[in-house]
């Protein structure tokens, strides 16, 4: 329609969505510039042949189409003659009555203008001329999601969903959202929880990859309650640099590449080992660095550039943090990197906000 001439404007009036989410579909379907298309105003047609395309239903902007001029040359031509422009209502038959009825029989919006044997931007004009777009809209809104609410109420509950996160999955608005949760009574949880709780179901996908969203969920290999060893080791090949880590057994972690022992530290779960690891990893961030004959090594990421005596120094110094601090209170204070949603959980575990 807007390639044919039509504006956004145009569009939005006939076929209903509004004209930011015109102007976003054409944007989407690559047309980024709204180029000025000026018609032509004089049409050159005899009046008789006007009648006839009028009286077989063309509307105006069909006949303006098929001659490539503005609808107002039309309805001008049309004025000036004494021609009054077929009416879709008693053309078609589709008197108000007959739509509610098809309303409430449950019939979608294509279904309707099936049986006026019409198109849908038709069918949305003789519902402006009646009166009956909330109507019309309601419709579509029962039609389309007459399974989805249950769905909505058991993504928010059972698996703590996010309204954002909802509303992008069921293609609803929010204010929709928290409609129908406040319509059942459930309690609107807080914003940084829900993002929290988006993230943690997002990434608890059954993968044992080790992440902070699976260590607050308790997910992967966190579900572990054993005893966790964080260490620092020199490698073999390279006795400058030193290796950190964390594992439920050090005789199956020890590969040919790892030298000897500089710092064995004992943590009752792996939650806890993993938040110091990440304590040590993110402080000690700088240095950084793998040969290039270890790239594809296992442990390439917990390579640093320093000597594994100086790295036990740093290790230790924050381990009697964390034994004076406690867990949450010592990832608090170390500032590891995260996302603000998990941000907001941990100072909630904490106890802070």
């Amino acid at each position: 329609m807007f390639l044919a001439g039509d504006s956004i404007h145009s569009i939005s009036r006939q076929l209903g969505p509004g004209r930011e989410y015109i102007a976003k579909v054409l944007r989407d379907g690559g047309i980024r510039e709204y180029v000025y298309k000026p018609h032509n105003t004089t049409i050159h047609v005899p009046i008789e042949e006007l009648k006839r395309l009028n009286e077989s239903g063309l509307t105006g902007q069909d006949i303006a189409k098929r001659y490539g001029v503005s609808q107002a040359a039309i309805a001008a031509r049309f004025k000036r003659h004494g021609i009054k422009p077929i009416n879709w209502l008693k053309k078609n038959n589709l008197t108000k009555d007959l739509i509610l009825r098809f309303i409430d029989e449950g019939l979608s919006i294509e279904e309707i203008s099936e049986k006026g044997n019409i198109s849908t931007a038709h069918l949305w004009k003789i519902a402006k001329q009646l009166d009956l777009t909330s109507a019309l809209k309601s419709a579509i809104l029962s039609h389309r999601y007459v399974d989805i609410e249950q769905q909505v109420i058991q993504a928010y509950e059972e698996e703590e969903r996010s309204q954002r996160y909802l509303a992008k999955t069921f293609s609803l608005n929010r204010a929709t959202i928290r409609r129908i949760l406040e319509r059942h009574s459930l309690d609107i949880r807080d914003r940084n929880r829900a993002a929290a709780s988006r993230v943690l179901h997002e990434e608890n996908d059954g993968s044992d990859a080790d992440s902070i969203a699976r260590a607050l969920a308790g997910a992967g290999r966190f579900k572990d309650i054993r005893p966790c060893f964080f260490y620092i080791y020199g490698l073999a090949r390279y006795p400058n640099l030193s290796k950190l880590g964390i594992t439920f057994d050090m005789a199956k972690r020890i590969d040919n590449e790892y030298g000897s022992q500089q710092l064995l530290i004992e943590f009752s779960n792996r939650v806890e080992a993993f938040f110091f690891e990440r304590a040590v990893s993110y402080h000690t961030r700088e240095y950084k660095s793998c040969p290039l004959d270890l790239a594809q090594w296992g442990g390439y990421s917990e390579i640093r550039n320093i000597q594994p005596r100086d790295l036990v120094m740093y290790a230790e110094s924050l381990h009697l943090e964390f034994r004076s601090q406690g867990l949450w209170e010592f990832v608090l204070n170390q500032r590891i990197r995260m996302r603000p949603e998990l941000w907001a959980e941990v100072k909630r575990r904490a106890g802070i906000g």
